[in-house]
């Protein structure tokens, strides 16, 4: 473009350079070339700065801490380990949740009548007629002797089935009807799978359907069966941790409860 536009000044100069008048040919190739880098769009245009656009904002979502995991679907299982106080028990009046676990009694005696059972029912567990209880159980405080903590099935102040053990690795599975007085358990014996003292116990009570018809119970202590009674009279029971007497304190942990389908 400027080598055209020198050419051209070159020409006008050489045809202006004759005439008397007006603006030299010095001056018209001064301003043609004013005009034309006034009029030229510059070569390279730079590209404007690239805009920042700002980075989105990461929500954080607090997780919950799940106490309890009923299935969506199906046969129902919950679960409790005791971290936080939930709903899921009914009013207890000698329960404490501290250092991730739930500790139960002891509780003065009821009179002088034989039903000294003190039981926590899972309230959200419902009735059922087959189930799965278990939780981890240790002996905490009170009288160690003959004093027996487990987990069951009740009917409140009326009937209980469940699975007994002591400090003392005594167990028995505990069958007993109020309303009649009439005891139907097994025989007390000492089980070399009951760990003594403050040892933690993963005790279990399970109720299945019998081949007989009616209903076979299980005790099940740190994951071996040591009794079953078989054929007992169909139930509807509430599951519950319970005290089978008083004057003794527990603590619970790691609780499961499982509805068994035939």
């Amino acid at each position: 473009m400027y080598k055209k536009l020198a050419l051209f000044v070159a020409v006008l100069v050489a045809l202006t350079a004759c005439q008397p008048a007006g603006p030299s040919a010095k001056d018209l190739a001064a301003t043609m070339v004013a005009e034309t880098e006034a009029a030229e769009p510059p070569t390279d245009t730079p590209a404007p700065p690239p805009t920042e656009t700002e980075a989105p904002t990461a929500t954080i979502t607090p997780t919950p801490e799940p106490t309890l995991t009923p299935t969506p679907s199906g046969p129902l299982m919950i679960k409790d380990d005791f971290s936080t106080k939930s709903d899921i028990w009914g009013k207890c009046d000698k329960c404490e949740w501290k250092d991730g676990k739930l500790y139960f009694g002891p509780f003065d005696a009821k009179g002088q009548g034989i039903n000294q059972l003190f039981a926590l029912i899972c309230e959200a567990c419902g009735e059922h007629t087959y189930f799965r209880i278990a939780a981890d159980i240790t002996f905490a405080e009170g009288m160690a002797g003959d004093r027996f903590f487990g987990a069951g099935g009740v009917v409140p102040d009326k009937f209980y089935a469940g699975s007994s053990i002591t400090p003392f690795q005594f167990g028995r599975l505990e069958v007993f009807d109020y309303t009649t007085n009439v005891w139907s358990g097994s025989d007390l014996k000492q089980y070399g799978a009951i760990l003594p003292g403050t040892g933690t116990n993963r005790v279990e009570f399970a109720i299945k359907p019998a081949a007989s018809g009616g209903l076979d119970y299980y005790q099940i202590v740190n994951e071996k069966t040591i009794i079953v009674l078989y054929g007992r009279k169909p139930l509807t029971l509430e599951p519950a941790l319970y005290l089978a007497w008083h004057s003794v304190g527990v603590s619970f942990d790691n609780f499961e409860f499982e509805e068994l389908v035939p």
